[in-house]
């Protein structure tokens, strides 16, 4: 039974087993059958459910110490210690192990040793450390070399570890020869080895047969176990193969089997996973949809780590008071007893002030990091909100222009082309096909016309076109109302900015041509851009009467201040600086730099 539950099998018809296990140790009348019966439970939890698998072991040690049975206790020990260190709590797991491994020296058990050695190679590898992993799988000794199943499980986990640091010949050498043996089970039971096959095909860049091996082993292991370890590999090849509705299927699923098993490392990723691909898609309410529960697994687990950290802390202060006690007693039997009341008292007030002392930086800690979590939920509120605001005020403004366009150009195209076909003499040939012809080319005008306002219709025309031709496009609009002259000026080699900043600086320029038509009454509107390595500068000036702008805190609550503070306001959000200089009768000049970040 020992080296079966070193391998860490996964086996098929679980349930079926824990029941069987359970009615086993109800009608056990040994001890030593109950602990061996715990222990196996235990292991069957430890994938699923490590709380209930920790309470099996701890049964275990409780019993084998009441009766004296050492083997279960450091069995008990050993497995409790594997869980721990999947919960992230190494520290206790490795205490744990290492006390088995040394207990398991001094009484020179082989299995004990090897399973010891395999366990810490299993810690070291959950903390990144591959290399050091790959030094304590190497050195575990098969205590029974006819036992498939305790190489299967060494050869396997090797496999694992050298892929982690690169040695894809190495892996490939040590999983494959763990698969064959897995190979020969009926059912199979373990997909550590088929895992890093496909790993090591995809890494080498065989997507299409690694892919092949994941759904070959697929349909051969439990449903749940192939989910967790199986799918988020599957959909990034996928994905890499443009079958996204399959990748979307296998992560999914993960998303689903994950949460039902609290995994959230797993669930956290197949949901960024999610939110990056419909975010390429443009599919904004999707990906926020993912992005959001990405970010809620994200945080519970930094939670769940943050608990596990406290546990160790405490844990470490455990064995540091244990060890404080040690040589107090040591001290109580070379000192007189007024110099040991003495010494306690001193230890105790030197323990209350750490203890004060580490519990008040704990607090001012927490409550540190609480308020810059509520500010940066603040500022991202504050940010989505003013986005969605310019978007939605962007649509208005097009529309407007829309009808001004249809209404003042198009609408009046049309009327002279229909009075031209009015006025058609069918007697008077020459003259008519010249009327036919004016009115063709008068169409044609109005169909190009139109064409150009529906690009404006597109609610992505400013991502589409970028900002530069969509202020020229919102130019060539403003200029066929036969109001204004337009200038337009572009330096620098130009590059491309965020989208959210290229909206909400689109928006400044809208929000600024709106001022000139309605307030200004000027005659020439001109924009410049100046692309520069370190800053982007946009100006927009106009030749209009201008006001006093000593006047605009006055009137900042209506009227064109309203607009002015939502500009600033939206130069802020995106860090740009805005500056407006302007006096009666020398027209206004709106001045907005960005910086770059290099």
């Amino acid at each position: 039974m020992f080296l079966i539950l070193v391998t860490g099998f996964y086996a098929s018809g679980q349930d079926r087993k824990i029941d069987d296990l359970k009615l086993q140790l109800k009608n056990s009348t040994e001890d030593t059958g109950k602990i061996e019966t715990m222990i196996a439970l235990g292991r069957q939890y430890s994938y699923f459910y490590p709380d209930t698998a920790l309470q099996y072991f701890d049964e275990g040690v409780a019993l084998s110490r009441k009766i004296n049975y050492e083997t279960g206790e450091l069995l008990s020990s050993l497995f409790k210690g594997e869980v721990l260190a999947t919960q992230g709590n190494y520290y206790k797991a490795q205490q744990l192990e290492l006390g088995v491994l040394h207990r398991a020296l001094d009484i020179k058990d082989e299995n004990l040793i090897a399973g010891a050695n395999l366990h810490l190679g299993n810690l070291y590898y959950y903390q990144g450390n591959y290399q050091h992993a790959i030094d304590y799988y190497s050195i575990v000794a098969q205590p029974d070399k006819n036992d498939t199943d305790f190489e299967e499980a060494i050869k396997g986990l090797k496999g694992r570890a050298f892929l982690a640091v690169g040695k894809l010949d190495s892996a490939y050498t040590n999983s494959k020869r763990a698969l064959e043996i897995e190979l020969k089970r009926k059912p199979l039971s373990w997909i550590l080895p088929a895992v890093t096959l496909a790993a090591i095909l995809s890494r080498q860049g065989k997507i299409d047969s690694a892919l092949s091996m994941y759904k070959k082993y697929e349909d051969m292991l439990p449903g749940s176990v192939s989910i967790l370890e199986m799918n988020i590999p599957m959909a990034k090849i996928l994905f890499l193969k443009k079958q996204d509705d399959s990748a979307i299927f296998y992560l999914k699923k993960t998303i689903a089997a994950a949460t039902a098993k609290e995994y959230l490392e797993e669930a956290g990723e197949a949901s960024g996973l999610l939110a990056d691909f419909y975010k390429s898609e443009s599919n904004l309410d999707s990906a926020y949809r993912y992005l959001s529960l990405h970010n809620l697994f994200r945080d519970s687990l930094m939670n769940l780590n943050k608990g596990r950290e406290i546990e160790n802390e405490e844990f470490d202060n455990k064995l540091y008071n244990e060890q404080i006690q040690k040589t107090e007693e040591q001290f109580q039997d070379r000192i007189k007893i007024y110099g040991f009341v003495f010494a306690i008292f001193i230890f105790l007030i030197i323990t209350f002030l750490f203890w004060r002392n580490s519990k008040l930086k704990k607090r001012e800690f927490s409550l540190l990091n609480k308020k810059k979590q509520d500010e940066k939920l603040n500022l991202q509120n504050e940010f989505q909100q003013t986005l969605l605001r310019t978007q939605l005020e962007i649509q208005e403004q097009t529309l407007k222009n829309i009808s001004w366009e249809i209404h003042d150009n198009i609408g009046q195209i049309l009327s002279l082309a229909k009075l031209n076909l009015g006025t058609v003499e069918m007697n008077d040939a020459v003259t008519a096909h010249e009327k036919v012809d004016d009115a063709k080319n008068l169409i044609s005008k109005a169909i190009q016309d139109l064409r150009d306002v529906a690009k404006g219709l597109n609610a992505d025309h400013i991502k589409i076109l970028g900002l530069a031709k969509s202020i020229e496009h919102e130019l060539g609009i403003i200029k066929k109302t036969g109001w204004f002259e337009t200038v337009f000026e572009s330096s620098g080699e130009m590059y491309k900015l965020e989208p959210q900043k290229e909206l909400i600086l689109f928006r400044i320029v809208q929000e600024s041509f709106n001022n000139i038509i309605k307030h200004a009454k000027a005659g020439i509107i001109v924009v410049k851009m100046n692309y520069e390595p370190v800053s982007f500068s946009l100006k927009i000036q106009d030749n209009g009467h201008g006001f006093d702008v000593n006047d605009l805190n006055s009137n900042i609550k209506e009227g064109p201040g309203l607009g002015i503070k939502n500009m600033w306001d939206r130069a802020q959000i995106i860090g740009a600086q805005l500056t407006i200089t302007s006096s009666p009768g020398t027209g206004t000049t709106v001045d907005v730099k960005l910086p770059i970040a290099t």
